[in-house]
């Protein structure tokens, strides 16, 4: 794994701040993530002057360019820095800029616009004018020891007041300003320019000119670089200072997932070009051929956008298309997408929107990636809400709540305007919570989301819960469960009747365990149905049933009616009421078998819910067969997984907890393998509560959970906490994240 770079942040107090990056840094998301102590930071470049680059063993200093400028630059934090710049450095709300000494131990640094004070040209400003041929050297000069005596004027502003430039040739040769590229005479340059610049011979031209008419379909400048006549960069250089475009280093700009969706993947492939950054008006969009310039009005067209050139390699422009837009063949415009309204009422009818990708707007275009980015990488929700200025997206994905990217927070509106029709919502309706569903296929995967709109104080926000149906069943023995586990869950759900509770909080699995165990049942001569909120999976042998509460039809009304279809086994996906409970406990003691979950945080705690909930503690107690208690915790990822030494704290209140740990700990920092946030995926953890004769008598006299819990474990049953130290020593997840099972856990139990 390579080492995470080292990064000085200079606040706007005159703080520093030393790290290592934690993710690439986007200037776009308003924030840069470091590492310092083994956590992560995020810092708001609200509050930065800079970002400081350290220099990494490895990574090669940035070359002198011939169109840099040195500037002197103040922070307002009162530090100065004297810097090379490109006077035509594209801004994202800031500039990058290299030290002027070649030894320095910074190798770039990121100055925020609101975090500089001034900039200034030294007395460099002569030079370039005098090499654009502006100012003759006399009047330079004069310029020159006249700004010494004022000190507070600059040379340029010197020269204008006195007649030798005017003020407009004085800003385009500090501020070059892209043309449109419309001037068809500009695509006959390339070979002109770097002839007159110096950088090729009239011979080296002609040569590639004869071999340009036998390879057909390559450029001049193509031909050029790759004969080893001239570097890339150094044609693109000379093309961006002629045609006062601007040439950028994409190493330290990452590309807004925005700017993506308004550039079909392509014609991004098929032009070597990239879209880098999206606002209200402009479209910055990185081109690797100063001949192909006239492909920016066809970009303009479709993106409605004004488009603004700029030049870069095609080593980095490749490299980050099949980073932005995935592997090719995976591209929007050869997906097969369709979204599907999935109505309350009548599931029948189905209004279907179909759009073909080259007839789709921007707006939809950047739904439907949205929703194909997040299926992409496994996450269980999409959160899509307005924060100050801006829209965020967020997947969660393992647990794990991660921003997927902001876009203009203009984009809002149109984004649940888009989600509410294909949900089936109303769309002129603003101020109340909203549900709806959506069904998506997309290259023979069906996938259905649960659509929950909900108003705020900056807007409405919503989010989609990504149901999978193309997901199979899995197995008990493949959850992560020891064998005598899943041997005795078995032997419980094949019980004539009886009831089998599964428990956790919210997104423990508790539906996938469930699921797994009446898929393990398909194969014996019996009736099973299942009760689900939704139906997240079809399991060929159970008769499914969906409920529906906008019209009434509850866990407990399906449940009453579906004992009178003469089933063997039954699942519940929730008890959630008294009458469920009830109901569900009356069909165990009369010769079915139940299966269904509750939300408790151990095993234990099972039972007097159910006593809360109003059933008879004698009922309880002879119908719960066993309880299985889960948490879903964050798996390290492996790649990027180093060991460390135990915090002392964290020793200290396992020890409180009865618990002597002297094994090692773990934890991630995050690599690309994880995409930087170092998780792997998810580990189960878990109790399962067998109910012997102790058991079932403490549960008749209600006793407390505590009594419950230490007769289950004084029987064999390894507490969650226990097995989560476990996973910890083995190097599984982080030592942290047994601490809130600790509660779990009987402290009495140990003493």
């Amino acid at each position: 794994m390579s080492k995470l770079q080292d990064v000085v942040i200079l606040l706007r107090d005159g703080t520093k701040l030393k790290g290592s990056l934690h993710n690439a840094f986007n200037p776009q998301q308003g924030q840069v993530s470091i590492i310092r102590r083994g956590e992560v930071e995020n810092i708001s470049l609200k509050d930065v002057c800079c970002v400081s680059f350290l220099v990494q063993a490895g990574l090669p200093r940035y070359k002198r360019l011939p169109s840099e400028v040195i500037e002197r630059i103040v922070t307002v934090s009162g530090d100065e820095f004297v810097m090379r710049v490109l006077p035509n450095e594209v801004e994202f709300e800031g500039f990058m800029a290299t030290p002027q000494e070649d030894n320095s131990p910074i190798q770039r640094i990121y100055f925020v616009s609101e975090g500089v004070k001034s900039r200034e040209l030294t007395d460099l400003i002569g030079t370039i004018l005098d090499k654009e041929n502006l100012a003759d050297t006399a009047s330079i000069e004069k310029a020159v020891q006249e700004q010494k005596a004022l000190r507070a004027r600059r040379v340029g502003d010197i020269l204008v007041d006195d007649g030798k430039i005017s003020k407009q040739d004085l800003e385009e040769s500090i501020l070059d300003v892209p043309t449109s590229g419309k001037n068809k005479k500009q695509r006959l340059m390339v070979g002109e320019v770097l002839v007159a610049e110096g950088l090729i011979t009239e011979a080296q031209l002609l040569d590639a000119l004869e071999k340009q008419k036998k390879a057909k379909g390559k450029r001049l400048g193509e031909i050029l670089v790759e004969s080893g006549v001239i570097t890339e960069e150094a044609m693109l250089i000379a093309m961006a200072i002629k045609l006062r475009m601007r040439f950028i280093d994409l190493a330290h700009i990452t590309p807004s997932l925005e700017a993506r969706n308004m550039v079909a993947p392509s014609m991004a492939r098929k032009h070597f070009l990239l879209p880098i950054f999206v606002d209200d008006k402009k479209l910055i969009v990185a081109l690797t051929d100063p001949g192909n310039l006239g492909i920016i009005e066809d970009i303009s067209f479709h993106s409605n956008h004004r488009v603004i050139p700029v030049f870069a390699t095609r080593e980095q422009v490749t490299g980050l298309i099949e980073e932005l837009y995935g592997p090719e063949g995976q591209d929007d415009d050869e997906l097969d997408v369709e979204l599907t309204s999935v109505a309350e009422d009548d599931a029948s009818e189905l209004e279907q929107t179909q759009v073909s990708e080259a007839e789709k707007a921007p707006i939809v275009r950047l739904v439907n990636r949205t929703i194909l980015d997040g299926v992409a990488a496994k996450a269980s929700d999409i959160h899509i809400f307005p924060v100050e200025g801006a829209t965020r997206i967020d997947f969660r994905v393992n647990g794990l709540l991660q921003q997927y990217m902001l876009v203009s927070e203009m984009a809002l509106r149109p984004m649940l305007s888009r989600i509410k029709i294909v949900a089936g919502m109303d769309i002129s309706e603003h101020r109340l919570p909203q549900d709806g569903r959506i069904q998506m296929r997309a290259s023979g995967r069906e996938v259905e989301f649960r659509v929950s709109v909900m108003p705020g104080l900056l807007g409405q926000s919503a989010v989609l819960r990504i149901l999978d149906k193309g997901n199979k069943p899995m197995r008990l023995e493949e959850l992560g469960l020891s064998d005598a586990h899943a041997k005795a869950i078995n032997q419980i759900i094949r019980s004539a009747n009886g009831f089998f509770l599964v428990t956790g909080p919210t997104g423990s699995g508790k539906s996938t365990t469930l699921l797994a165990a009446m898929a393990s049942l398909t194969t014996l001569p019996r009736r099973l149905i299942s009760v689900e909120d939704p139906v997240e999976g079809k399991i060929p042998g159970i008769n499914q049933v969906q409920i529906n509460s906008a019209i009434g039809f509850t866990f407990a009304r399906a449940l009453r009616n579906l004992l009178r279809h003469d089933p063997d086994i039954l699942m519940v996906g929730e008890i959630r009421d008294q009458e469920t409970a009830q109901i569900a406990v009356e069909a165990a003691m009369t010769g079915h078998m139940m299966l269904s979950s509750l939300h408790t945080n151990d095993a234990a705690g099972a039972f007097p819910r159910l006593i809360n909930m109003g059933v008879e503690p004698f009922l309880v107690a002879d119908t719960v067969k066993g309880v299985m208690a889960q948490h879903l915790l964050p798996r390290l990822c492996t790649e990027c997984r180093i060991e460390i030494a135990p915090e002392d704290d964290l020793i200290a209140q396992l020890n409180r907890y009865g618990f002597d740990y002297d094994g090692p700990a773990y934890k991630s920092e995050g690599c690309k393998a994880c995409h930087n946030s170092g998780v792997g995926g998810r580990v189960l953890v878990y109790e399962l509560l067998l109910v012997n004769e102790d058991i079932a008598r403490l549960i008749s006299l209600n006793s407390s959970e505590a009594q419950i819990n230490k007769a289950a474990r004084q029987a064999g049953m390894t507490s969650m906490a226990e097995m989560a130290l476990g996973k910890a020593r083995e190097g599984a997840i982080n030592l942290a994240y047994v601490m809130p099972l600790l509660s779990t856990h009987d402290m009495e139990s140990d003493s």
